[in-house]
């Protein structure tokens, strides 16, 4: 990736910010959470730890997620949106979860959430947007969407990554650190929620900087992509002195 120096970064984020200012109605900050507070915040939050091993931590400034603890909104979202925050993966066998139009149900033997899921593989290399069904004994299977394939996108353990997440209900891009890496045509849910979690095994965990859910108009994805690749290119300082911050 092209590096930028510290007198250039300001002016990213001003290109940054006026590209999703020409695409966002104002006040659409939807959620916003650093987890800088002493605890969760149960207006915004809940949990669900499946396994013995699961836990959901808030603690000095980030929120970890291990052994399947699953971190979901209270509230259901409307498409068109942007999810973006940062987080890194703490295992070599983490697999990191985002589950877009979700109901929360259940889906297979190890607890992943029916939905639109988002995953970012450390073990594999990859990152793969799939289509999980209702029910663990639904009889359908999980349906691929877009996919790096394995060893497309290589994480390293104890990094930090940006990420944006644009749906419209129809299309999904992802993009990190600055890159749109997958894209993919979906109208199926379950769902409204958003839920982030980590992998079942109860060593795995990802720990979370910022989360931010911001509304956009339907006005098609060019602009709005815009805006994420160039916000991505100033993800890489960990999101220090965005988190929470970004507002459109």
């Amino acid at each position: 990736m092209v590096g930028f120096t510290m007198k250039a970064r300001p002016l990213l984020c001003i290109a940054a910010l006026c590209g999703l200012l020409s695409v966002a109605r104002a006040n659409t900050i939807l959620l916003s959470d650093d987890f800088s507070g002493a605890s969760l915040d149960t207006t915004k939050w809940t949990t669900l730890l499946p396994y013995g091993g699961s836990s959901v931590v808030q603690s000095a400034g980030s929120l970890t997620t291990t052994g399947r603890g699953i971190l979901a909104t209270v509230d259901g979202f409307s498409d068109p949106y942007i999810i973006n925050g940062a987080f890194k993966m703490l295992d070599g066998l983490e697999h990191f979860d985002i589950a877009l139009r979700t109901d929360l149900s259940v889906f297979g033997s190890y607890n992943e959430r029916a939905g639109v899921i988002v995953t970012f593989v450390k073990y594999g290399k990859g990152i793969a947007i799939q289509e999980y069904p209702m029910g663990p004994d639904s009889g359908s299977s999980v349906v691929g969407l877009a996919t790096t394939g394995e060893g497309g996108y290589q994480f390293v353990t104890g990094e930090t990554y940006f990420f944006s997440i644009f749906d419209n209900g129809s299309d999904i891009s992802v993009n990190v650190n600055g890159l749109n890496i997958l894209n993919a045509s979906s109208s199926f849910a379950t769902g409204s929620q958003i839920a982030f979690y980590s992998r079942e095994f109860g060593s795995t965990a990802t720990s979370i900087d910022a989360i931010n859910i911001v509304g956009v108009p339907d006005v098609g994805s060019s602009a709005v992509l815009l805006g994420m690749s160039l916000l991505g290119l100033l993800g890489a300082p960990k999101l220090a002195k965005f988190k929470g911050k970004i507002r459109v």
